[in-house]
């Protein structure tokens, strides 16, 4: 039905559009007749916009919203705010709105007015299901607080008009959100002198009995202490209308009055706010401002305001937010409070304010009477219409000029764009980059210069067909991984950055390309694809040239450390070899005696132990390779750092650990950090030659996102492990400090040291996205930071237990050492298996050629004379391919052992070993050769 009364009333104005143009055509005045069109014509155009159904009428719903407001009807605040909240909930389909107040400003200090209040909401409202409570300044906030979880629990609830808001007032409520409202009183100051600069005394009429008095109060003494010194503040409490003119008769020329609180009757409540307004108005000699939107007009003359009608169409604006399904809780509390600058043109006349002083953008209320003013949209809209239809005739005027133009134009354009594709095919050809276009087929359609010459196969060669993935990519398995990233981007419309790949040249030379790809569409449709390749050949040798120069770093740096090892490693591995010698001769001495014989073997494994271990850090401390990346101890790096260099560093310099972290894993390169710390503590070292402390010291710590942009190390915000090295030593100036990690730079003298150490060091701690920065004195010692992220994953330990397997077999043992032949054969026999042995490799192939389908096992030391260990395995695999082989050594690279594992060996034994876990390799490698 609505829809049919809409279409009506367009069609009535279409009507009154063709009567009015009938006038036109039937003659008369020109002026007349051109004013017409374009009127009739503006309400042509409003008419027809009514023609749109409102359809929303279709989905109709029914909310129950209670608003609750500190002051009574009539009171000028109190229903303002109501107004504006229910006019801007005017679209809200069957809204039932109830509205209750609590008359504060009459009965502000009768607090049994609450409790009969809320008897009333509770009599009035059991039955009623309400969706959401809204309510309008301090006092009705504080009393729903006092008595929401017993009247309405869980029911939405915003609130406007609120003083001074903070989220204290509301701990503990949920579901509740709303508009804070704070006076300006500075902006209002200051808008005040500008007008009059003269001014010396700002007045303020406020009482010390509400808390809105008190709050005003609060922002008025604060004002002070923003002009002290400038301005003289004095506040005017508690004023009645009968001491109105009296009081405010007094007050001196040079002032400004503000309206804070109204009026008080004296025997206690407030006078309404209009009639305060304009008795405070009437009465003083000197322009009255205010914070506050509804004084204007009232015989206020300024100020920047609030108005009751904004903070009442704000939380109509969240109140329905709320009703559409948004929880009040999610929606932000409004804390700014917008002010507007306003004027009163009556009080304008007044005190002799004229437009001009008036700041832009600034309403002005009470205005003279202009029919400009009143009917602006109506002239600007018929304005808007002449121009149109000027414009409309000018430019078919100018069609017709352009026409022709366009004609002249077409074939200088023709002209451009031969001179475009010209210039295309020339900038494709210059171009540095292998670019190469192809069809949804993978045929090429476009090869450059750049393409021809890195490639080596010219346009002609490869143009029309899709031979040349073949050329560049001979293998078919390397040329089909290429494929399935081309049909990515053909299919998908896939872009493709930096894709790397090795191709063959017409030369046969092979190149390293790096490829950016994007499709090609015509219509929303993939007819190809686009490809520029750059040859990264030399720059791929250079990183590799980088790497190994950083590899040749690093091991210089160990080799130069391991040399201050050895004389430390010596003299314990003598001691060690002392303690064995001096027990193994008691061992014959006390032979009769069982209980002592035990106690000194027992000392003899110790030591043996002892040494084992010695040789094994040194070996780890010394390993050449590629770096590498596991999840590791800090501490435990640490610590191992620290027992080596007890062993090198001078003995008066004493070396600790403190451990004060309780996050200690990394993800680095063990060997790589061990050899970092190992630097740092031997140049430390050298700053103490008469003795002193060197200590490790290990924290966590946060670095945040501050610091971390303020370094100049690559570094991500987070928890981080601190290790601090420090020394008592000679310590170092600013200047030495800030050259210190720089390569080859040391203050030692010429001879004694590479300049090598800390720049390695700093190298290290970059890997592993760190940092590491340095404090010194001289005379005061060095601290060494070094920071390093934190790792969150566990290691997995898994533990084992010592004991021996027994087993049963022929194993054929091939070792150059004779007492390594008589012991492991004795512990071998020991297990339960039967052996061979030989002293040389060639005895052993020998052996084993004749004892083929005897032996089970092999066991072969990896370093021999004459024939070493990897040249038997080879020989004995060609022999046999299936023998079960265990490889032994005290030292062997690692990358050899990585290639006969996969060459076929079933495990490495690394001397010395005990004997149980002797037995259990030897159980697995059978195991496995089963």
């Amino acid at each position: 039905m609505e829809f049919y009364i809409y279409l009506l009333s367009g069609c009535l104005g279409i009507n009154s559009f063709i009567s009015g143009f009938q006038v036109y055509l039937s003659g008369g005045d020109m002026m007349y007749k051109s004013v017409l069109v374009q009127i009739y014509l503006f309400i042509f155009l409003l008419s027809g916009l009514s023609v749109i159904p409102d359809l929303s009428f279709s989905n109709k719903l029914r909310y129950n919203i209670l608003i609750i407001t500190s002051y009574h009807h009539g009171d000028f605040t109190n229903d303002s705010v109501v107004k504006s909240i229910i006019e801007t909930m005017e679209d809200l389909p069957e809204a039932n709105i109830f509205i209750e107040h609590l008359d504060k400003r009459r009965f502000f200090d009768n607090d049994e007015l609450n409790d009969i209040f809320e008897q009333y909401l509770k009599i009035k409202y059991h039955a009623k299901t309400l969706n959401l409570i809204i309510v309008s300044d301090d006092d009705a906030l504080d009393f729903l607080l006092g008595v929401r979880d017993g009247l309405f629990p869980e029911i939405p609830v915003v609130f406007c008009g609120i003083n001074n808001f903070t989220p204290d007032r509301i701990r503990g409520a949920v579901n509740i959100t709303g508009v804070n409202e704070q006076v300006n009183i500075v902006k209002t100051v200051e808008l005040g002198l500008n007008l009059f600069p003269a001014t010396e005394n700002i007045f303020a009429v406020v009482d010390d009995k509400s808390k809105l008095g008190l709050t005003n109060g609060r922002h008025f003494d604060s004002a002070a202490k923003y002009f002290e010194g400038r301005l003289k503040f004095k506040k005017i409490l508690n004023l009645t209308k009968e001491d109105a003119p009296e009081v405010l008769g007094r007050i001196p020329s040079r002032s400004l009055l503000i309206r804070l609180n109204n009026l008080m009757i004296p025997d206690g409540g407030f006078i309404p706010i209009n009639e305060s307004i304009n008795i405070i108005s009437e009465n003083s000699p000197v322009p009255v401002l205010t914070p506050w939107g509804f004084d204007i007009g009232q015989g206020a003359l300024c100020g920047a305001v609030i108005t009751a009608r904004e903070q009442g169409k704000k939380a109509g604006e969240i109140a329905k937010s709320v009703l559409n399904g948004t929880p009040a809780d999610k929606i932000k509390i409004v804390m700014e409070t917008p002010t507007l600058t306003m004027f009163d043109y009556i009080q304008m006349n007044r005190f002799l304010v004229t437009r001009s002083m008036v700041p832009n953008a600034s309403v002005i209320i009470n205005k003279p009477f202009s029919v400009y003013e009143e009917n602006k949209t109506l002239l600007l809209a018929a304005l808007a219409v002449f121009f149109v239809l000027f414009f409309l005739v000018l430019v078919l005027s100018i069609a017709v000029m352009r026409k022709k133009e366009a004609e002249k134009s077409l074939e200088k354009e023709k002209n451009k764009l031969a001179s475009l594709l010209k210039f295309r095919d020339e900038m494709l050809n210059t171009a540095a980059v292998w670019i190469n276009t192809l069809d949804n087929r993978g045929n090429v359609i476009l090869w450059n210069n750049a393409a021809e010459a890195i490639s080596g196969y010219s346009s002609e060669e490869v143009s029309g067909h899709d031979s040349i993935w073949k050329w560049l990519y001979p293998d078919r398995d390397y040329r089909e991984n290429i494929n399935k990233k081309v049909m990515e981007i053909l299919n998908n419309g896939n872009r493709v950055e930096n894709f790397e790949t090795l191709i063959r040249t017409k030369s046969g030379e092979i190149k390293n390309i790096s490829w950016f790809s994007n499709a090609i569409m015509q219509d929303d449709k993939i007819v190809g694809s686009i490809a520029l390749g750059a040859d990264i050949t030399e720059m791929k040798k250079a990183e590799e040239e980088k790497k190994k120069l950083s590899e040749l770093l690093h091991q210089s740096q160990k080799m130069e450390a391991i040399g201050q090892l050895a004389g430390g490693v010596a003299h314990d591995f003598n001691n060690m070899l002392a303690s064995i010698m001096g027990t193994a001769e008691l061992i014959k001495i006390k032979k009769d005696n069982p209980y002592e014989v035990e106690k000194y073997l027992e000392l003899i494994i110790k030591a043996a132990g002892r040494a084992s271990s010695l040789t094994r850090q040194l070996l780890t401390f010394s390993r050449k390779g590629e770096k590498t990346s596991t999840n590791i101890n800090i501490c435990e790096v640490v610590e191992e750092t620290v027992s080596l260099l007890k062993k090198t560093i001078n003995k008066s310099i004493t070396v600790s650990v403190e451990n004060n972290a309780s996050h200690l894993n990394i993800i680095g390169d063990n060997v790589l950090l061990q050899n970092c710390f190992m630097n740092m503590g031997i140049n430390s070292s050298h700053a103490m030659p008469e003795g002193g402390s060197l200590k490790f010291v290990i924290e966590n710590v946060i670095l945040d996102e501050n610091y971390c942009l303020a370094s100049p190390f690559d570094i991500e915000s987070g928890r981080y492990i601190e290790i601090s090295v420090i020394d008592t030593g000679i310590g170092m100036t600013r200047e030495v400090c800030k050259r210190i990690f720089e390569p080859f730079f040391t203050t030692r003298e010429k001879g004694e040291g590479t300049g090598l150490g800390l720049a390695s060091a700093y190298g290290t701690i970059l890997e592993h996205k760190g940092a590491i920065t340095v404090y010194s004195e001289p005379g005061e010692g060095t601290v060494f930071h070094i920071y390093l992220p934190v790792s969150y994953k566990e290691d997995v330990k898994t533990e084992t237990e010592a004991k021996i397997k027994p087993g049963s077999g022929t194993i054929l043992l091939i070792d150059d050492e004779d007492i390594i032949r008589t012991v492991v054969k004795l512990q071998l026999e020991e297990i339960g298996y039967k052996v061979l042995t030989a002293e040389n490799g060639r005895i052993g192939i020998d052996l084993f050629g004749k004892n083929r389908h005897k032996i089970d096992l092999i066991i072969l030391d990896m370093i021999m004379p004459a024939m070493g260990g990897r040249e038997v395995f080879a020989e004995i695999r060609r022999i046999d391919e299936k023998i079960p082989i265990i490889i032994s050594s005290g030292f062997t690279k690692e990358k050899h052992i990585e290639e006969m594992k996969k060459a076929g060996i079933n495990c490495f034994l690394k001397k010395p070993f005990p004997i149980h876990e002797l037995a259990e390799e030897i159980e697995k490698a059978l195991h496995q050769g089963a």
